[in-house]
């Protein structure tokens, strides 16, 4: 099995029992690729970049998304766990995602039914939290509580109704839990830029529905073992000439995983090993620098 950075084998080695042990052998391979990988995310281009480190026959890895019997329920409560409990931490809220707009909808259902379905997971799951659910109009509901008149005096942006189905919540409140929506538009900008989010390509149906879902769960992946690698570390920031940083951002965390599995998982091969060491330290740091761009 691939090895792993310390930081991020406790996270990686919970999702094991949503696989056999040849697939979640292969799944390792892959999402250590996804995370090395510049540009597309094609199964090809993550081999491409894990080469020797992913051992077998290439078809192997293309049918862990294509044939290979798996769920996504146990690594996806692992990861809406850890995305609450941080919530929790730090008294604000967070996006546990969105469909219907930038993934594939199953044939006979909707996105209405798949949110509505999801949302019975996220409460089965956990019992004693309250969650909100944020939607645009096309989960509009005929039973609403209140609603709010928002006008821009300017006369710059369209007037606009927003609404909720809970009675305790006053104007401030829903205006308050809409642009907490925005979160999950900055995450697709995230994904597009550093996954290659809608790059992909496949032919096979299971393919095309798992591979959004498994590139949207790596971005919290990557943001878990950010989240940990900072409690022992001070933050990385990509400063460039004329554009300082004050606090990281989801380039300088993409940045620092990839850095973190060069070092632990790729060099730390055998044939790797020994070379990396006589490579002076400020050499070494450039290559690193260069090879964990995030675009």
């Amino acid at each position: 099995m691939v090895s792993l950075p310390s930081v991020a084998e406790p996270l990686l080695m919970t999702f094991s029992i949503a696989f056999t042990d040849p697939t979640f052998k292969r799944v390792l391979v892959l999402l250590a690729g996804a995370i090395l990988t510049r540009g597309r995310r094609t199964v090809s281009s993550v081999l491409w970049t894990m080469r020797g480190l992913a051992p077998g026959d290439p078809s192997s890895y293309r049918r862990v998304l294509s044939r290979a019997r798996w769920l996504f329920w146990p690594p996806g409560k692992a990861l809406a766990t850890f995305l609450v409990a941080l919530a929790e931490e730090h008294g604000v809220g967070t996006s546990l995602g969105r469909v219907g707009h930038h993934g594939q909808v199953p044939l006979g259902q909707t996105a209405i039914d798949l949110a509505r379905g999801l949302m019975a997971v996220l409460l089965r799951w956990f019992p004693d939290k309250k969650f909100v659910f944020l939607g645009d109009g096309g989960y509009a509901s005929h039973e609403f509580a209140h609603w709010v008149f928002v006008r821009d005096e300017t006369g710059n942006r369209r007037e606009e109704y927003f609404y909720t189905t809970d009675a305790e919540f006053d104007a401030g409140t829903i205006i308050y839990y809409f642009t907490c929506r925005w979160s999950i538009e900055t995450t697709f900008q995230e994904m597009r830029a550093h996954f290659g989010f809608e790059t992909t390509r496949g032919r096979v149906a299971n393919t095309i529905l798992r591979t959004g879902p498994c590139l949207l769960g790596l971005f919290s992946v990557v943001s878990r073992i950010y989240h940990e690698h900072l409690k022992r570390h001070q933050p990385r920031l990509a400063d460039r000439p004329n554009y300082h940083k004050t606090e990281p951002t989801f380039a300088d965390a993409i940045a620092e995983v990839r850095r973190l599995f060069w070092t632990e998982t790729v060099f730390q091969q055998p044939y790797f090993a020994k070379a990396i060491q006589k490579v002076p330290p400020k050499l070494k740091n450039m290559l690193l620098d260069n090879l964990c761009q995030t675009i």
